[in-house]
């Protein structure tokens, strides 16, 4: 079965791409951990909302944040299931000045990704692991055309970035998904979310 902790960073870049621009745009990514073969995702971000879509061992996935919401969703297009979260409210006001848990900042150069120039940032941030490093590599315009740890361990690029508006279906919940609960401690899931648990992870074994 895929690492949880191989989904979570997935889960995790895409977000971090969606929190730094204020254009609404749609973007190709590649995204790139030590050991696994690429994953290609579709991105799709408007003002405090963004939508990632990927493919993982031939599986689809799909997320979708609403900052304005304080909530994302994951989806499971196979079993027309989702799943709800709430989100951390200082991700949910994150900007483009700076990464959730940031706290150092250096530009270290200039370079051009895909044909865009992009000002080249050295970042520090703290999360749940600790302290960790990363390179972005920014557009004039606030798109994060590349990310990478410090270490090598994982990197993130925008492709085919097309700058527009991008249609509000796009950040709701498609018709006919069931609701698939989060047990809280001490509570026991229901019989119809452990078939559904149990065939997500026969799917992605």
């Amino acid at each position: 079965m895929v690492n949880k902790t191989v989904l979570s960073a997935l889960l995790s870049l895409f977000a971090l791409s969606g929190l730094v621009s204020a254009l609404e745009f749609s973007a190709d990514q590649v995204v790139k951990m030590k050991g696994l073969a690429p994953v290609t995702g579709k991105l799709n971000f408007a003002e405090n909302k963004w939508r990632s879509e990927s493919n993982f061992m031939g599986k689809q996935s799909i997320s979708i944040i609403r900052a304005d919401k304080k909530v994302s969703w994951t989806l499971m297009p196979e079993q027309k299931t989702y799943m709800e979260n709430k989100i951390d409210p200082a991700q949910a006001a994150a900007s483009g000045k700076e990464i959730p848990g940031e706290v150092k900042r250096e530009k270290v150069g200039r370079e051009k990704i895909n044909g865009i120039d992009c000002d080249k940032y050295k970042i520090t941030y703290k999360n749940a692991e600790g302290t960790l490093g990363l390179f972005l590599w920014m557009s004039k315009d606030g798109i994060p055309m590349k990310s990478a740890s410090q270490d090598g361990s994982w990197s993130s690029e925008m492709k085919n970035v097309k700058v527009g508006r991008q249609a509000a279906s796009l950040f709701e919940l498609p018709a006919g998904y069931k609701k698939m609960s989060v047990p809280s401690a001490g509570k026991m899931p229901s019989k119809a979310d452990m078939d559904a648990i149990k065939k997500m992870m026969k799917d992605y074994r």
